[in-house]
């Protein structure tokens, strides 16, 4: 350990909070006077305040007068009720901001309940203070910033239970998670891995020698606690959709991610065109030409739909699983490598050449010193990450500080692991990103103490 100083720790953190909040806001106005609030409102953004509107006005969580089943209620209704009911989408960004800085200080929180390290978890917030994907996403109008700040809140939360398993703790942790799943439904099997590793905590610890039989007792009650608390929040979503939509799934977002991107991408790569060009034709935004290509499917229900989309693209992925084998490795290298630097220029307001990230030879001299300093950071993030990784996990260290460690490392593998394929982009790496900066940080205070490990 190199210090366990909180006084000393917490007069150090105003500092990256503050860098978070200052930079974002100097960016917010740059983006605001270069291109109004365009570019913040670009992409998903009104498919979550469409139906955030409709549920504050009408009382029904919906789109165009039919149920939404692909989005959940989780960031439309904070859109709503930070600004975005009113128009006021700055006063949304500006919430954002907030959060940004409040997660700079989980990531403070969570490598000093890891590590009990000051400088570590100092410099972690520094990095994630600075972290291009993270602030780039702070600044537009959708649930990444508000899904990080929850997923790190119920990081904290689970190693404080871990630490000392209190029903109260086990059951604000499993809360919280439930509230990640509302925000972005790729959280709600999250709870599979998480569940998995404390089983096994659970099962060892119950097989030491001299523990008592109440202690066991309580680590597995904490355990089913944890389980049915999470239902609890998630199912009544579930009932709604299955009422309402006859839909029995959490969202049904997947289905048409199967469909229109990772089938998609396997069919694009075999009539060689690009994933856009495929979508563009088989028309994934355009509900004239897929009634028109689809005409059985005008009648149908959304339900029905996405049924058929499931289905077909199952269909795809198993008739062509080496081609999909092939698609699913690309994404997850394009999902490590890329800085996200074409979408911080569309941001901007930045001209870009035709498919700039695909064609570096159309990148301007300011983009690409931008993109390569961008680029530098990630790689630099991936040293010092990996330097701290193989020194924490070789070392001699108690029980518990392993669990947190590999709980840290499954939570990250796990957001690789279901975003590779045609779906992958640098945004899909963001709920990655703090954890990287946790073990960043640790690396930095490794290579301050001349790469002792046991200092650490």
């Amino acid at each position: 350990m190199i210090r366990d100083e909180r006084g000393a720790c917490r007069r150090d953190l105003a500092w990256p909070m503050t860098a978070a909040a200052g930079v974002r806001l100097l960016l917010l106005l740059f983006i605001v006077h270069a291109t109004g609030f365009a570019s913040i409102l670009a992409g998903d953004s009104r498919s979550y305040l469409k139906p955030g509107l409709a549920m504050i006005q009408q009382g029904c969580f919906c789109s165009d007068g039919l149920p939404e089943i692909d989005r959940t209620p989780g960031y439309p209704f904070f859109a709503m009720m930070t600004g975005s009911l009113w128009g006021a989408v700055l006063l949304t960004v500006l919430a954002q901001i907030g959060l940004a800085a409040l997660s700079v200080w989980l990531v403070k929180q969570i490598s000093f309940e890891m590590l009990r390290d000051a400088r570590a978890s100092v410099a972690a917030a520094w990095l994630m203070a600075l972290e291009p994907l993270s602030m780039e996403y702070s600044l537009r109008v959708l649930s990444e910033t508000l899904f990080v700040f929850l997923l790190l809140l119920f990081l904290w939360a689970i190693l404080r239970s871990l630490a000392e398993p209190t029903m109260q703790k086990v059951v604000f942790a499993a809360a919280v998670l439930a509230a990640a799943a509302y925000v972005r439904p790729i959280a709600y099997w999250l709870v599979t891995p998480v569940l998995f590793l404390l089983l096994i905590r659970t099962k060892l610890q119950s097989a030491e020698a001299g523990q008592m039989q109440l202690q066991r007792a309580h680590r597995w009650k904490a355990v089913a606690v944890f389980v049915l608390v999470f239902l609890a929040w998630v199912a009544p979503w579930q009932i709604r959709n299955l009422r309402v939509a006859n839909y029995a799934g959490f969202s049904s977002i997947a289905d048409k991610n199967l469909y229109f991107y990772e089938a998609g991408d396997v069919l694009a790569r075999a009539s060689h065109e690009s994933l856009e060009a495929w979508q563009v034709q088989v028309g994934k935004d355009d509900h004239a030409r897929w009634a028109m290509l689809h005409p059985e499917q005008i009648s149908w229900p959304e339900t029905q739909r996405n049924a058929w989309l499931r289905s077909a693209g199952l269909q795809v992925l198993r008739a062509h699983p080496w081609a999909f084998a092939r698609s699913y490795v690309s994404g997850e290298i394009r999902l490590l490598i890329s800085p996200g630097a074409s979408e911080l220029f569309r941001l901007t307001g930045v001209h870009l050449s035709e498919n700039p990230s695909r064609s570096w030879r159309h990148w301007t001299r300011l983009q690409r010193m931008v993109a390569g300093c961008m680029e530098v950071f990630l790689l630099l993030l991936y040293i010092l990450a990996g330097r701290a990784l193989f020194a924490l996990s070789t070392r001699k260290r108690s029980r518990a500080s392993h669990e947190t460690l590999w709980l840290l490392v499954a939570i990250a593998l796990y957001f690789l692991a279901v975003s590779g394929g045609g779906q992958a982009v640098s945004r899909l790496r963001l709920p990655v990103m703090p954890i990287l900066c946790i073990f960043a940080g640790a690396g930095i205070a490794l290579t301050a103490e001349s790469g002792d490990p046991g200092r650490i």
